[in-house]
């Protein structure tokens, strides 16, 4: 009878060996995943990033987390950032910017292929953008 006690004891060690093993590779699997799916979260906002501020590929880190910060810490991104968290009307506000930032940008590439405005080579949202750079290189 002991023996055969025994023996269900040894059984379940083994079994509780695998299981402890059977955990450690799904928490490894998880993990990895995780650590896949930061990546691929970070390099698509980092791509939004440079397709809407292609300059800022000239400016280093220390001065990109500067303009964030300067840009998003504004009232009205705070205002925005609250709306589209709480999923209110921010959707119509950003489709509304989103309008006149793209009406801005046609109208400056019309002015830009007349001859008499090639002296003119930055668009108006583009021309605050540079020189905001242009503060940051002299710090």
């Amino acid at each position: 009878m002991l023996d055969k006690i025994h023996a269900q004891i040894t059984t379940a060690e083994k079994n509780i060996e695998k299981m402890e093993h059977r955990r450690k590779t799904l928490m490894q699997k998880y993990k990895t995943q995780e650590r896949k799916e930061r990546t691929h979260r970070l390099c698509k906002r980092g791509g939004l990033l440079e397709s809407i501020f292609p300059n800022v590929l000239n400016l280093s880190d220390t001065q990109t987390k500067s303009f964030l910060e300067m840009t998003l810490l504004t009232d009205y991104s705070q205002k925005m950032y609250n709306n589209v968290i709480n999923n209110k009307t921010a959707t119509a506000d950003v489709t509304a910017t989103t309008t006149i930032i793209k009406q801005s940008q046609s109208q400056s590439n019309r002015n830009q292929s007349t001859p008499n405005t090639t002296s003119q080579s930055k668009t108006d949202k583009n021309t605050s953008y540079e020189e905001y750079l242009e503060t940051l290189r002299e710090e």
